[in-house]
């Protein structure tokens, strides 16, 4: 069973992951749509420096996050810039349920926080690699738990002569 659901999750991974890019205004929406988990609708919010340690900036935009017309949540993708050795690291947040992963990266962005581009993954089924995982675990777990020992119980056994004795 784990080996299937590692099989769902590869497969649902590698053939049905949708990636999109764009730019968007404060206010826009960017739709990401996938065949097997819906569409989502990615609203920005705007952009805003984040508090941090010293020697490190951080960017970060807020996104509203629609499915098939439900609002189910809110992601912050950030970015951290170390001053001191001038290197950006781009942090995703990522939206989860059952079925898929929603994985939203911020690319790019204009100084007052007007527009942003934004790269969008659905991976579907990448749940389901997870739970394979998992099973697969336990189940070699069990089959390696060892088997109680037999309990040996004493008997009576009769003789020849048909008088009982113990026997072990």
């Amino acid at each position: 069973l784990g080996i299937v659901l590692l099989a769902i999750g590869i497969v649902g991974m590698e053939f049905y992951q949708v990636e999109t890019q764009q730019n968007i205004n404060r206010g826009e929406t960017m739709i990401v749509s996938s065949s097997v988990a819906g569409t989502y609708e990615l609203t920005y919010q705007g952009l805003e420096m984040a508090p941090s340690q010293p020697g490190i900036e951080i960017t970060q935009a807020t996104l509203t996050v629609s499915q098939n017309g439900r609002v189910v949540g809110e992601i912050k993708p950030y970015q951290e810039f170390f001053v001191r050795q001038q290197q950006p690291m781009t942090i995703p947040d990522i939206h989860r349920n059952f079925m898929s992963e929603l994985y939203v990266i911020i690319a790019g962005w204009e100084a007052d926080g007007s527009s942003a581009t934004f790269k969008a993954y659905i991976n579907p089924f990448i749940n389901w690699l997870w739970l394979g995982g998992l099973v697969l675990i336990f189940g070699t777990l069990v089959a390696a738990w060892p088997s109680p020992e037999p309990v040996r119980r004493r008997s009576r056994a009769k003789s020849k002569t048909g008088a009982a004795t113990q026997s072990a």
